[in-house]
């Protein structure tokens, strides 16, 4: 690297300044690296809906008073979209335990198996505040019990809004830590 002042210096940037340099701005390094995080989990849906059906685990279910099951391509498409729901607050609660924020790996251990466990336990039909933790556990009985319109809206937004929040609170903290 040729300094731009001859007699002067520089210092090596750090990978992290790298990182933002090249992507131009602060936001574009956030957005990408969420996006990142995002794009890693489209192959793990992928084998989450093709596994069962390679170990023999994927046949017929009928709720309580219902006649028969759903049809391959609606039940497929029910899959499709409970997982997908959970990219969204996984990507945000991954953003969290990030280097960038949670600074070492014991804090970042913490912050996923703290915010999988807070997701659970607020996540039960009993719970005072669900709306405080992502719509897991009400994906599963929602797709269980029968699917509505009204329902599959109200969970999707709920899903987005909670994760859009978490990661409007990461992208703060994120711009402060350089």
């Amino acid at each position: 690297m040729t300094p731009p002042f001859p007699g002067v210096p520089v210092a090596p940037l750090r990978p992290a300044d790298r990182v933002r340099v090249a992507a131009g701005s602060p936001h574009r390094e956030i957005g990408a690296g969420v996006l990142a995080g995002a794009i890693t989990a489209l192959p793990s849906i992928a084998l989450a809906m093709v596994v069962p059906w390679l170990l023999n685990g994927v046949g017929p279910v009928t709720a309580p008073g219902e006649p028969a099951p759903l049809p391959v391509g609606a039940a497929l498409a029910v899959g499709v979209w409970a997982h997908l729901l959970a990219v969204a607050p996984a990507v945000a609660l991954g953003a969290w335990a990030s280097r960038a924020v949670s600074r070492t790996a014991g804090r970042a251990v913490a912050v996923l198996a703290g915010g999988t466990v807070v997701a659970l336990v607020l996540g039960l039909r009993s719970s005072p505040v669900p709306w405080l933790a992502p719509p897991l556990a009400t994906t599963a009985r929602l797709s269980s019990q029968g699917l509505s319109v009204v329902g599959v809206v109200a969970v999707t937004v709920w899903a987005a809004v909670w994760a859009g929040v978490v990661l409007a609170g990461y992208w703060r903290v994120r711009l402060r830590r350089v």
